[in-house]
């Protein structure tokens, strides 16, 4: 989460540009590893 939060700083102050799609792609991937991380975990 901490590396999301950065990127999107990073994003925001205009030092990154990414397509949206490849950001949601990522993002998707993040939520989807979290979940998996918690099943296990549970």
């Amino acid at each position: 989460m901490l590396k999301l939060q950065s990127i999107k700083k990073l994003q925001e102050t205009g030092f990154i540009r990414v397509p949206h799609t490849r950001i949601q792609a990522a993002f998707t991937f993040l939520t989807y590893k979290v979940k998996l991380s918690r099943e296990i975990t549970n």
